[in-house]
């Protein structure tokens, strides 16, 4: 009895120390849910748990975005008119999605909002506000304010001017009736009626355009500087004109006093006239107002995206945020798709890149002879247009749009033509970007003086200029078509002064056996990048597991020894392993002869077999240099490829082969020092979302639900479960 009795003393205290547990574990419960939340609102932390890493930035844009050293703030200006514009709220939720990407991969530096300016009108002022008080605009445009007022008093004296002449002129009908018959009088009357009017109305619209948000002093500038240079042209002539006329015609005296004193009261309203008219047109365009202007794209349903520093901002336009698609691309996504890609991160991260990046370096796309390489030839435009038709694409262009985004200045170099490097403005690094020399023509007996092959003069203005820069980056390619008379000419070069000799007459091709014959078939010039490996180089490194695609390749080998400068250091960035289906073919005739007579062909003994590198980087002490044994792999026609595919979350296109232009990029990085920058880039297609992100009531209620509710309720149950316990 003692024993129980002691038992039920100790029970009680018990029961409340197990209660008073479960209530300290329900309170710490609940600060730990609500800590997660704020520290998820403050730290703005995400994970991205798909495998391909489509709700994260590239890792080249989070490299820059870590880099930054000074504040980037984003600002997107999208709007939904209508309800029922879908395409316009899938787009708004896209950038929406983007943009709290940028805010959470930037941290601290970056600032990402997105604004709806129809009900926003509040921040779109604000932002107005914050770019006029911008070092680099806030007294950009105080010249052509100072144009615009020295005009003011000359505009009223034009406008008096105009209406005293037209009164008088008008007088002259009763007086001299006679110049009713002259047709030159009855323009000069009707020119000043109209210049009256017409000065009258500028000096209302200059001073409305001035109470704007922006005042348009350059725009009014430029305005200025044409109808300026329009009245001296006509007063010029018009004065001319009186003045012969009082000489050879029959005028009342008032009339012929009229006439000969008019250069008396043109000539000094003309000379203000072209002063001022000279004094605007040596004026630059007001950048602020440029970007005033592309910010009301919004309301034409293009919305901008401005990127801004500290110092200045940057417009990235619609277009390049949502590209068109090409056709191709847009038949496969149907009519109830975006016509258009995303390509948001590629832009914006280009547009930080340009605003944060003071230095540039070029790059030259090197070639001799050929069409143009990245941009449409005039003359072919213009044979183009005259035919009806719409020119052939460079076959470079996107390449060199792809570099341009990632800061580079872009020039074309035509060896043939221009025997002097090209000088670019702004560049403080050059690299070579150096093609294969297109073949001449074959012999045409009605041509008596062929065009000349690229000769050893012209490879060595090459190589100086290489010298002279330190950085180049050839593409070479199979060099085995019957019009590539005479080899690669760049190859005793490469060899003798950066150890690297390129196999231009060997052609690595992929063969498939069929056993019922035990011979192989060729599959085809293309090597994918799943038959070939990059190395641990800086360049292929953050590109193994990319998928690509290389035309024509040829082997690039390291020297012999012998040959191989002692100050070089050559290091493989792509190479094929061992393969037994693949090898190097130097006689494509043969080929070719041993597949019609066999259905097959089967490797001699001298053939060259994997492994060898397709591309090589070499280092002598403060130049570098690459190699790709494959030229055409940049072509657009196979960078720019797509397919599209069904996913849950719908159709996606992507990208073929898009380790294509890293490899380029990256190459360019490499050589330029940027290390940090190499990484791989965004892709211009996008997945789709797979739900809108509520962001509203139902984030609210998820917040009050997991801090106040579901503490509440698990606070209640274990009260009930002591009570009962209790009892």
């Amino acid at each position: 009895m003692a024993v129980e009795a002691q038992a039920g003393k100790n029970v009680a205290p018990r029961r409340v120390l197990f209660g008073f547990n479960a209530f300290i574990q329900v309170i710490l419960g609940a600060a730990v849910l609500g800590g997660v939340v704020y520290a998820s609102q403050q730290f703005r932390t995400q994970w991205d748990l798909t495998r391909s890493g489509v709700n994260s930035l590239s890792p080249r844009s989070r490299n820059l975005l870590k880099s930054l050293d000074q504040e980037i703030r984003i600002t997107a200006l999208y709007t939904v008119l209508s309800e029922y514009q879908e395409l316009a709220k899938r787009r708004r939720d896209t950038m929406r999605d983007l943009l709290a990407l940028y805010d959470s991969a930037g941290g601290a530096r970056v600032n990402a909002y997105l604004i709806d300016p129809m009900k926003q009108q509040n921040e779109v002022r604000t932002l107005i506000e914050r770019l006029r008080e911008k070092e680099a605009y806030r007294t950009e445009s105080e010249p052509h304010r100072k144009v615009v007022d020295e005009a003011m008093p000359l505009l009223t004296r034009l406008q008096e001017l105009a209406g005293e002449e037209f009164q008088a002129l008008d007088g002259l009908q009763t007086s001299d009736p006679s110049l009713l018959e002259e047709r030159n009088f009855l323009g000069v009357r009707s020119f000043f009626q109209q210049l009256s009017e017409r000065t009258g109305n500028l000096i209302t619209e200059l001073k409305s355009d001035l109470d704007g948000e922006v005042p348009r002093y350059g725009q009014l500038a430029g305005r200025l500087k044409r109808d300026l240079d329009d009245v001296t042209e006509n007063l010029t002539q018009i004065g001319d004109w009186m003045v012969r006329y009082a000489r050879d015609g029959a005028l009342s005296v008032t009339a012929r006093r009229l006439f000969t004193e008019a250069d008396q009261r043109y000539g000094p309203l003309l000379s203000s006239a072209e002063t001022v008219a000279r004094e605007a047109g040596a004026l630059q365009p007001v950048k602020l107002e440029q970007i005033y202007n592309q910010l009301g794209g919004w309301s034409n349903g293009v919305p901008p995206v401005l990127v801004e520093t500290d110092k200045e901002a940057f417009v990235v336009p619609f277009d390049e945020v949502w590209p068109l698609r090409p056709e191709r691309e847009r038949a496969a996504v149907g009519p109830d798709g975006d016509p258009r890609a995303f390509a948001g991160e590629a832009a914006l991260s280009s547009a930080v890149l340009n605003l944060t990046q003071a230095e540039k370096s070029a790059v030259v796309f090197t070639r001799f002879g050929g069409p143009t390489l990245t941009e449409i030839d005039p003359m072919m435009a213009q044979m183009a247009q005259m035919q009806g038709r719409q020119p052939p694409p460079p076959p470079y262009q996107q390449l060199a749009r792809s570099i341009r985004k990632q800061n580079f200045l872009v020039e074309e170099w035509n060896v043939e033509t221009d025997k002097q490097p090209p000088t670019i403005d702004g560049a403080t690094k050059t690299i070579y970007l150096v093609f294969p020399p297109v073949p001449p023509p074959a012999p045409n007996p009605r041509q008596p003086a062929p065009t000349p092959p690229m000769s050893p003069a012209d490879a060595r203005i090459v190589t100086d200029a290489i010298g002279e820069s330190g950085m180049a980056l050839f593409l070479v390619g199979c060099q085995q078509r019957p019009d590539a008379r005479g080899g690669y000419i760049y190859s005793e070069y490469l060899r003798t002064d950066w150890g690297i000799d390129v196999r231009f007459e060997e052609l690595v091709l992929e063969f498939v056996l069929n056993p019922e014959i035990d011979r192989f078939l060729p599959v085809g010039p293309f090597l994918q990048t799943a038959q070939t490996s990059f190395t641990n180089h800086p360049v292929g490194k953050v590109l193994q597991g990319e998928a690509g695609v290389y035309f024509a390749a040829c082997p690039v080998l390291p020297a012999d020894e012998a040959e191989r400068p002692d100050d070089v250091s050559v290091t493989p960035v792509a190479e094929i392993p061992p393969n037994e289906n693949i090898w190097t073919v130097d006689d494509l005739m043969a080929l070719n002869v041993e597949l019609q007579q066999s259905q097959g062909v089967r490797p001699t003994g001298d053939v060259r077999r994997p492994p060898f590198s397709i591309a090589l980087a070499a280092e002598k002490d403060e130049s570098r240099l690459i190699v790709v044994g494959s030229d055409a792999f940049a072509a657009d026609e196979i960078t720019q490829q797509t397919r599209a595919r069904f996913s849950p979350s719908g159709l996606v296109v992507f990208d073929l082969y898009p380790a294509n232009i890293e490899i380029v990029v990256n190459s360019l990085y490499w050589l330029n020092g940027d290390a940090n920058r190499i990484a791989v880039g965004p892709r211009a297609s996008a997945v789709p979302r797979l739900t809108e992100l509520k962001n509203d009531r139902t984030l609210q209620f998820t917040q009050i639900f997991l801090v106040g509710i579901w503490p509440a309720v698990a606070l209640l149950l274990g009260a009930g479960v002591w009570l009962v316990r209790r009892r």
